[in-house]
């Protein structure tokens, strides 16, 4: 699916891994965390997070393998298996784009 009402922000250095949405006061419309190259195992928390969001597991194909709503403070999740990329999002983002589990998504990448 294409919609180009989406922005991307790529996060591909360890640095930028390791902050994601840390620290940040809230998360525009539309506005979706990339993370590149995630594995199975790798773990994203809720900690230093002001607002719930939602974490989407993505596999080589852009294809969406499962998602969850994270709330902070404590909450913790890996990646599973076959997951290539991670996006973090406002909560109620694949519905409210109508997307769900097996559905690809355009990153708009070349």
């Amino acid at each position: 699916m294409t919609d180009n009402k989406w922005t991307f922000e790529f996060l591909r250095t360890a640095n930028e891994k390791a902050q994601g949405l840390q620290f940040r006061e809230s998360i525009p419309n539309n506005h979706v965390l990339v993370f590149e190259d995630c594995k199975e195992g790798d773990g994203f928390h809720s900690m230093n997070c002001y607002f719930p969001f939602d974490i989407i597991f993505l596999d080589q194909h852009n294809r969406v393998l499962k998602s969850f709503t994270m709330y902070p403070p404590n909450d913790l999740i890996s990646c599973p298996q076959n997951t290539s990329r991670v996006l973090e999002a406002e909560v109620g983002w694949l519905d409210s784009n109508k997307l769900q589990v097996g559905d690809s998504i355009d990153l708009g990448e070349n």
